[in-house]
């Protein structure tokens, strides 16, 4: 969501297990007193880790004003 008063672009990145990448648009546009919706893909190589649930954090830059987000989810392996 941007609450300002004009349009703001912000940059994602994944944290949490080696390897991980988003494979999906990673710099997202946001109008002016918009929110969007954007499904954001990841990906990680077979061997990052053993199959189950493991923590990953979505940290999201602006790029046009100062800010920071950090949102806590979830990467599931399978067996």
């Amino acid at each position: 969501m941007n609450a300002t008063e004009t349009s703001q672009r912000y940059k994602i990145r994944v944290t949490g297990l080696p390897g991980l990448a988003i494979t999906s648009e990673d710099v997202v546009a946001v109008e002016s007193t918009q929110a969007r919706k954007l499904a954001v893909r990841v990906q990680a190589p077979y061997e990052a880790a053993a199959p189950g649930t493991h923590p990953i954090a979505f940290e999201i830059d602006a790029l046009d004003a100062a800010g920071h987000l950090s949102e806590k989810s979830v990467f599931m392996l399978p067996r």
